[in-house]
């Protein structure tokens, strides 16, 4: 809001409503002072959030304001995960632009140092245009990084990792392995080797990541592996179908067998991974879960939000689930989406049937009113 009224020099009253000329030099410190504390600021949370991810002690930096103390710190927490570095690399310029000009917060808080030397020396102009599209590459660049620790934060707490590989890096791994019944052959030894060169990884790294890979339903699934849901079967399904068209009552299917189905449901939606699925069922058949998992709301969410369901399949490697679910609960045609005029024509055309039934109808209860009248009982005196 500063920057906007600083480029334009002029804001709007918020008691008036008008028009009120500004003078950059009283806003150019604020602004400079605000953008650079938000660089202190979002350094020290990041620091924190990054240091957890692995779920070690979360590392405190508040003890510190100097930023390019801070961005060291940061960097020696980006090492173990392959998406941080290019994420962080493109925040470094701007850190170091403002640490150059004020590394501790004192050049736009106060006039002069403790040497009593006034700031900036050097600088006789700050261009606030400048400013303004340099601080919002910023904040652009520092939103993609904190969304991406977001995400990590979710990824990471699935355990999925190993000292050297994220859960991307086996997922990376499992999709160029061939199909485990072809790992007694040569083509798995070359995998092997070119896959440890790639990674860096020891003959017990890699071990512990196949190792992972196995018991995964999602990962195991590129290894041409499907491990199959307990409580979800082709034959639920169609009783599912079947109760979808009055065939068969709810109570056909037990309370565990619910609760599995919405935990596929939920595990289709974009914050869970597979891992979770143990976890939300265990959750739903918890007495002290708050919540109810309604049946008729299940089957409702099966056959009307089908795609849901069957993401939720496919995120747990169910290729033979879904295969069956999408034949019984096959998605509707998609109509085609009418252009702006089709659209239009339709309009005036349900607004002229609409005034032509209510023409006719008027024009029936005027005909009619004279019969009305003479058919309707006329009441006698003694009733008046």
């Amino acid at each position: 809001m500063l920057l906007a009224a600083g480029v334009s020099e002029s804001y709007v009253d918020p008691e008036t409503g008008e028009q009120a000329y500004v003078a950059i030099d009283a806003l150019v410190y604020p602004i400079c002072f605000c953008a650079r504390h938000f660089i202190e600021l979002f350094l020290k949370r990041e620091i924190g959030r990054v240091s957890a991810l692995r779920g070690d002690k979360r590392r405190d930096a508040a003890g510190t304001h100097d930023l390019g103390e801070l961005w060291d710190i940061l960097k020696q927490y980006l090492s173990f995960d392959r998406r941080l570095p290019p994420a962080a690399a493109v925040l470094e310029e701007y850190v170091t632009e403002f640490d150059t000009i004020d590394a501790t917060g004192e050049t736009f808080r106060y006039a002069a140092n403790r040497q009593n030397e006034a700031h900036l020396g050097e600088h006789s102009y700050i261009n606030i245009a400048k400013l303004a599209k340099r601080f919002n590459e910023l904040t652009e660049h520092a939103n993609h990084f904190e969304a991406l620790v977001d995400y990590l934060t979710e990824e990471y707490r699935c355990k999925t990792y190993t000292a050297k590989l994220s859960r991307a890096d086996i997922s990376t791994i499992a999709g160029k392995l061939p199909p485990a019944s072809r790992w007694s052959t040569e083509e798995f030894s070359s995998a092997r080797t070119a896959l440890m060169t790639e990674f860096e990884l020891s003959s017990n790294d890699f071990s512990k990541a196949v190792a992972i890979i196995k018991k995964n339903r999602e990962l195991s699934l590129k290894i041409g592996v499907e491990i199959p849901l307990q409580d979800i079967t082709t034959d639920l399904l169609i009783a599912i179908k079947n109760i979808s068209e009055d065939k068969a009552r709810h109570d056909q299917v037990t309370a565990e067998q619910w609760c599995s189905l919405a935990a596929v449901c939920d595990i289709a939606r974009s914050h869970y991974f597979c891992e979770d699925y143990e976890g939300l069922k265990s959750t739903y058949l918890s007495t002290d879960f708050d919540g109810y998992v309604y049946p008729p709301h299940v089957v409702r969410d099966l056959v009307s939000r089908g795609k849901i369901f069957a993401g939720g399949l496919e995120k747990l490697g169910q290729t033979t689930l879904k295969e069956k679910f999408e034949e019984l609960f096959p998605e509707p045609p998609v109509q085609p989406r009418l252009s702006m005029e089709e659209q239009m024509k339709s309009f005036l055309k349900a607004q002229r049937s609409a005034r032509f039934k209510r023409r006719i109808k008027r024009t029936i209860g005027w005909l009619c009113k004279p019969l009305l009248r003479c058919f309707s009982p006329r009441k006698s005196k003694s009733s008046q």
